[in-house]
């Protein structure tokens, strides 16, 4: 690049950092902020990296939320178009998480946070312990793992796993390459934490599950 191509390069930069994060209530996503997203799909890594050092995860995170309350629970007619919405934001915060061990450790922290974690993993433990020494309960813990650990029902990552279900390809394509990189590519964790009933088309996607004898793809490969 010339000094005109790298002077242009910083300057976009420069605007989409005041673009995303300055401070705003959390629950309003302006157009400028919407345009910002797009424009970020386009970015090189490079750009990602230097904006999760300005703290982007925690400002995606406030722009995310809004938008897949307004899609999932309120269906809101005026945030029914996945592709404008939603799609975007999606694969911003999936690069964010590609781009360096601190943008997938600080966004793994947002939508998974520790204290949670560690309150599920215990009882998880403990019912476990139980299963192994009882049919019955082995059979409802058995049951159990078909749905997520542990999904609050305002929490960002219940609106994700209610993603990886939705009618829309792309939106359910994103959410769960997202939580299957939160989960470091591991097939038991991302099992565990989204359910077996979520998790499975997605495994069978990518051939760490086979299909049943007769079963179609479930998505269309």
């Amino acid at each position: 690049l010339d000094d005109r191509e790298n002077e242009g390069a910083t300057i976009i930069g420069v605007c989409l950092r005041a673009v995303l994060l300055d401070e705003r209530d959390p629950w309003k996503v302006p157009q400028i902020c919407r345009d910002g997203i797009h424009l970020l799909t386009c970015a090189p890594r490079t750009y990602y990296v230097w904006l999760v050092e300005n703290g982007s995860p925690a400002r995606l995170h406030n722009i995310l939320e809004p938008l897949l309350v307004f899609y999932l629970v309120e269906e809101d007619p005026d945030h029914q178009e996945p592709d404008r919405q939603i799609v975007p934001c999606l694969e911003c915060v999936r690069k964010t998480v590609l781009s360096c061990a601190r943008g997938k450790r600080e966004f793994k922290e947002l939508i998974f946070p520790a204290a949670d974690d560690d309150a599920w993993r215990a009882a998880l433990a403990a019912s476990k312990a139980k299963a192994a020494t009882d049919d019955d309960t082995k059979k409802a813990f058995d049951e159990a793992r078909v749905h997520p650990i542990d999904a609050p029902r305002f929490a960002v990552r219940s609106y994700l796993f209610k993603l990886m279900t939705d009618h829309h390809a792309a939106t359910k394509r994103l959410a769960s390459e997202l939580l299957y990189e939160l989960c470091d590519k591991n097939a038991e964790e991302f099992t565990l934490r989204c359910g077996v009933g979520n998790a499975i088309a997605f495994l069978q996607v990518k051939n760490l599950m086979p299909l049943a004898p007769g079963q179609e793809d479930p998505w269309g490969r």
